[in-house]
Formats: C-alpha cells, structure tokens, sequence
C-alpha cells in the first residue's frame, strides 16, 4: 500500500493578523478565532490521514500548545519565499522521507472533507497530479506523486504563476503542461474564507454564527437550591460585574428548593433571567441549564459565588488562545481566618499547575466545546465539575485566570474547616483511585455530623492528598 502524507498549510492565529479582511465585519479577535475554528475543524476532517502540519507565524512551543493535546500531528515551519516556493518545499520534503503521495491543502477551506481527500488519492493511482479547484478560479488541494520529485520547481516555481489572482488554476495547468507532468482536475470546487462575502461558507460548514464570532453571547448557568438567602444578592453581582450585560443570560437551575429561592429570583423582573425546574444534583441541574441556554460562552456559577470585574471579556479572550479549551478564575473565599488563606493556596496551586480547577471556581467554556466532549454528566449529583473538566482536558488546556471569584464561607464555617478540607481529600481520592461512585460520594459530602470519625484518619488522608500530588 502506497505511503500516503497530507500537509496542512495553516498560520498561528494572532488577533489583528490574521484573516485581516475579516476584520472590519468581526473584529480582530473574531477574525483570528475564525481561523482557529477552520483549522480544528479540517484537522478533524482528515484525522485518518497521517497529518503535517506547515505554520507561518508563532513557533513550534505556541503551535504544540495549540494543537498537539486534540490532534495526532507533526509540525514543520514553512520554509522562506512566496508560495510556490512553500509548496515545493512541502512537497520536497515529503518525498525525501519515501512517501509515495503527497497532498498539500490550506487550512481556511472549511468545506473540504475527507471525502475529498480520498478521491483525490484514489485518483493518484491514475495520474501523477490533481487539483481540486477553488471557486475563485485558484484550488483547494494538490497532489502530486513521488515519480514527479524533480519536476517540483518547474511545476510551482517557474514564475508564471500568479498568485492570489483568479488565474491560478489555468496557470497551474499550464504549468504541469509545460514540465509533461499530467494533471486532473477532481472534486467539485471549493470556497476559502478569506474575505465577508466568503463568511456565509464558514457559518455553514462549522456551525459558528457570525454573531458567535462578533459579538458572542454569555449564559451563566447556576444550579441551586434553597438560596433565597442570597440569590439576589448573587444575580446583581453577576449583572454589575459584566462587561456586555446586553449580551448576557442567566439560567438559574432549581433542583426543587421549597423555600422563597423562585419568588426571590422572580421579584427582580428582569428579562434576562430565567428559571429552569429540574430534579436535584448538580450534574443533571447544570446539564438542564445548559441545554436551556442560548450562550456561545457558558459560565458555570455556584449561587455563593460572586464573579470579578469583566468575567465575561475575560472568559471570552481566555477560551478564543488557541489551545484553550476552558478555564476558571482564581479562588478566593470571603473570610479574614487565616487558614482560609492556606485553602485558597491549596486550590489554586492545584488548579494552575495540574490545569484542574473546580466548580466553586466558575468553570467557563464554550457551548460548542461543551457539547463536543459529551456534556456535563447528569447523574454525576457531585464531582460533575472534576468530570467535566477530565474530558475537557483532552481537547485542549484547562487555564486558571489571575482574577478570582470570592465564595461565602458557610460550609467551613457550619463543618469547620478541618472536617472539610478531610472530607474533600477523601471524596476527591475516592473518586479518583477507588472509583467510588458519585451518588455515594455526594452522601459522604453532604453527609454532616455522623462523619465525625474521619478525624481519626486525618493521617491517612494526609498521606493521600501526597499521593494525590504524585500519582
């Protein structure tokens, strides 16, 4: 069976370099993410292949960053010159390592499948080259057989090609023509995304509205229960702190409170609110929420938890660095114990350097992103967040932003916070090594005072938070 490469011709995206001519419709950061989204979404595309891909800008730490978590793929720098000569580089290269064909595409052709791509090597058994046009008179993909390694230059980088012009195609043609290499047209042409005009073909081959990419909507999603105490007080925090209040809703996920939560939530009147009734547990109230909700970006919120300042720019520029998956702020609890602070240390070493925050930390990410990775487990009552962010880890990083959430105390302050901090070490490590279920795990959280014995294994649960560290 013939040796068969695919190389990826794509650039590190940076707001405000690239896709530039999109920029006047989405902005700088929505053109940029715009060849995130094309990139990932190809790369996914043609994942049966053995993928290179050749970047422009950035460097090799920033592209492994980017991709190598999602996507089983090598890089290479796209050697100096014009095009052509970035072409037969790629292709040069490829042959010297004995692969028998080689196929070069862009990454900004959101349309091409693997489909194509499969035709194009079926039709290398006929031919020594192909081209799949593009509808603006260049193409989306060439292939070219090992037999034709010297013909290289004179095929890309004879001068008479324009490129970047309309007559790409034929000049290409002509070219082969010329070097008495056959060419074949195949598959059926293609659009780039390069120019507003082209953006209706994006939104349709990868889901991501024009809105999602200009002016992304924010859903915080908040599970409760009995929180009339300070459900209010919560919400207008989360309305005063947001940069784009226009732009954001609040799906509060009642999982059956019998107290004055709903009549609180309701006498605030305001339009941007909504109440979702479900049954209790964290995982099924937050999956409920989500599935309700109609963000681009979705913030998870505890309802104890007050958010910073512009939580939702942050989120936003946080979730569109390429390679980021999801995130969460820094943690910080409202209390002047200095123990606290030693928690709040804890928390936030764990979450930063092992990219493993929890929910009291506000986990943000995007619908799409959410929903690729299964969605938030619904018959997780607790642990929903540690669930959801294992999976998430997978398809990119998990980054922990400087700002902070500031949570209420009470529970260290009902439990004390020794019995707590041992509580969580023994459900976290349960979870984790002994595989113990979340429904009974979540009787163990919220179990109260008949686990006053765990303080005799204060020991033994030191040793496992090492364990933890370690393992």
């Amino acid at each position: 069976m013939d040796r068969v490469k695919v190389i990826l011709f794509s650039r590190y995206p940076m707001p405000g370099k690239s896709k530039t001519r999109l920029i006047p419709s989405v902005g700088e950061s929505g053109a940029s993410y715009c060849q995130v989204v094309m990139t990932e979404k190809l790369l996914t595309e043609l994942r049966f292949y053995q993928i290179e891909v050749w970047y422009a800008g950035g460097d090799k730490d920033l592209m492994k960053y980017w991709l190598d978590r999602k996507h089983s793929i090598t890089l290479k720098e796209q050697v100096p010159g014009g095009l052509g000569e970035k072409i037969a580089g790629a292709f040069d290269s490829a042959f010297k390592e004995g692969f028998e064909k080689v196929l070069i595409v862009g990454a900004d052709i959101p349309g091409l499948s693997g489909n194509d791509l499969d035709t194009a090597v079926s039709a290398l058994n006929e031919t020594g080259m192909v081209l799949q046009p593009a509808i603006d008179g260049g193409y989306v993909l060439v292939g070219l057989c090992k037999k034709h390694q010297n013909d290289v230059k004179a095929l890309f980088c004879s001068g008479t090609i324009n490129w970047g012009k309309e007559t790409v195609l034929a000049e290409q043609l002509e070219a082969a023509k010329t070097a008495n290499v056959i060419c074949n047209k195949i598959g059926t042409p293609l659009s780039d995304v390069d120019t507003i005009e082209e953006l209706p073909v994006f939104v349709k081959a990868t889901g991501v509205t024009i809105q999602a990419l200009k002016e992304p909507l924010t859903t915080i999603v908040a599970p409760v229960v009995n929180e009339q105490d300070s459900i209010k007080e919560v919400i207008t925090n989360w309305m005063s702190q947001s940069d784009h209040p226009d732009r954001l809703n609040i799906t509060i996920c009642d999982g059956g409170s019998t107290d004055g939560t709903i009549a609180a939530v309701e006498s605030l009147n305001l339009q941007n609110v909504n109440i979702v009734r479900t049954s209790k547990g964290r995982g099924n109230q937050i999956a409920h929420g989500i599935e309700s909700s109609t963000g681009d970006v979705v913030i998870m919120v505890h309802a104890d938890t007050f958010l910073p300042k512009s939580f939702d720019s942050i989120a936003l520029k946080t979730l569109r660095t390429p390679g980021v998956s999801a995130g969460a702020f820094s943690f910080s609890v409202n209390s002047t114990d200095w123990r606290m602070r030693l928690v709040e240390q804890a928390v936030n070493w764990r979450s930063g350097s092992r990219e493993l925050p929890y929910g009291d930390q506000a986990l943000f990410s995007f619908r799409r992103t959410i929903d690729s990775v299964g969605g938030v487990s619904k018959d997780h009552p607790l642990l929903e967040d540690l669930d959801l962010v294992k999976k998430l880890t997978k398809n990119g990083h998990v980054v922990t932003v400087p700002e902070t959430v500031i949570t209420s105390p009470r529970r260290w302050q009902d439990l004390g916070i020794v019995k707590v901090t041992v509580v969580n070490q023994l459900v976290l490590f349960s979870y984790l090594y002994l595989k113990v279920p979340p429904a009974t795990l979540s009787s163990w959280y919220y179990g109260g005072a008949q686990f006053w014995w765990l303080f005799a294994a204060i020991p033994l649960l030191l040793l496992l938070v090492l364990l933890q560290l370690f393992l």
